[in-house]
């Protein structure tokens, strides 16, 4: 098996990866990503560290070198992406004994380190070099107690002098001095859930000249561009509407009326994640309220339950007029 992954991960790494050896290495990672979830104790992130794992596989192949064992190889970067998606979770990984007590204070400072924003292979290659460096023959530990201490001394107190500059305002500050035609520019754009380069893309306008609108830096907003802002708003009425049905809806009641819409149990965890298109880990979070999608991801999810609902509606109805035939 361990001679499976490696040619598995050497095969990826050549760009042009057999379906067998793709087979291969999606079996490992899955049984991996089962292992490593339940270590930590957060065996609902089996799936989203598997998906971890893929995206950054092209990185994690090219570094491989075939004299290391494959699968321990791919249990230290699994290692530190569980923590990460620990980390971004609310549910703690001490809410479960036996993942608090897999973890040693080491494990515990690394994962503190790593953070929900840190780079993965940064903190790998950062690693490897201290590892590097401790193995060099010409290494040395230092002796603390050898270093001479420098003893800070106090400053003397400075007279406080006003600064003739204008302190620099906060964003909030700013926004309530805005004019009327940046308010209605960004309230426009808020209502449709738009980040700015989505929103200036749409209307035609550099994101950076979007910026300065939003924020006061100019004396007024061109005719054009409220226009065009308009005229997207007045076009994406029907969405707007659409979103107002989440508004205050706790997510497991969008689920039940999902799974009602589809004709399943809304405990159903698989057959409602194959119908949304996404997983079973996703749907428990969303039961659970841990995780929410946006108002727009909530649109798109409407809408393919809608799309699913209709076909089988009509798969069942071709079915039972099949046997009517038959009988």
């Amino acid at each position: 098996m361990a001679q499976d992954g490696a040619t598995a991960l050497l095969d990826y790494a050549g760009g042009n990866p057999s379906g067998e050896s793709l087979s291969r290495l999606d079996t490992i990672t899955r049984r991996l990503s089962k292992a490593i979830a339940w270590k930590y104790g957060r065996p609902d992130l089996s799936d989203d560290l598997s998906q971890e794992i893929w995206l950054l596989m092209p990185v994690i192949s090219k570094r491989y070198e075939p004299t290391k064992p494959a699968e321990p190889y791919l249990l230290g970067y699994m290692s530190l992406a569980i923590r990460s998606l620990a980390r971004k979770t609310p549910q703690a990984l001490e809410n479960n004994n036996e993942g608090r007590e897999s973890l040693n204070n080491n494990e515990l400072v690394d994962m503190q380190e790593v953070g929900s924003g840190a780079c993965i292979i940064d903190v790998v290659d950062r690693q490897l070099a201290l590892d590097a460096i401790v193995s060099h023959p010409k290494y040395k530990p230092t002796d603390m107690e050898t270093v001479p201490y420098i003893k800070k001394t106090k400053k003397a107190s400075q007279p406080q002098v006003a600064s003739p500059f204008k302190p620099r305002q906060k964003r909030e500050e700013i926004a309530r001095e805005l004019g009327p035609q940046h308010k209605e520019l960004r309230d426009i754009r808020i209502k449709l859930d738009m980040t700015q380069s989505e929103f200036a893309l749409a209307i035609g306008m550099k994101l950076p000249t979007l910026v300065a609108y939003e924020h006061g830096r100019t004396t007024k907003v061109p005719a054009k561009w409220l226009e065009n802002a308009r005229e997207l708003l007045g076009a994406n009425k029907e969405k707007l509407a659409w979103r107002k049905k989440f508004d205050g809806v706790p997510m497991l009641k969008i689920i039940e009326r999902w799974a009602k819409r589809l004709g399943v149990a809304s405990d159903d965890l698989g057959a409602l994640a194959a119908l949304t298109g996404t997983t079973t880990s996703t749907i428990s979070r969303w039961r659970n309220g841990h995780v929410r999608p946006s108002p727009s991801e909530l649109a798109a999810y409407e809408q393919m339950v809608e799309i699913n609902a209709v076909r089988l509606t009509k798969s069942k109805k071709a079915i039972q007029d099949n046997i009517e035939v038959i009988g």
